[in-house]
């Protein structure tokens, strides 16, 4: 798995992310009722200019 930081994060980078959390979660899952889920945070950088 290749680490990278970047500010343009792109749809391509989402699907990847939640395609990993979906296969980690899905072969550690425990026999009950509760399913572990993965949580994707997508934050938006807005920058403002003064003047």
């Amino acid at each position: 798995m290749d680490i990278r930081i970047t500010k343009q994060v792109t749809d391509s980078d989402i699907k990847e992310i939640y395609e990993r959390l979906k296969k980690f979660n899905l072969s550690n899952r425990e026999e009950s009722e509760n399913v572990p889920i993965g949580v994707s945070l997508k934050i938006k950088m807005v920058k403002k200019q003064l003047y």
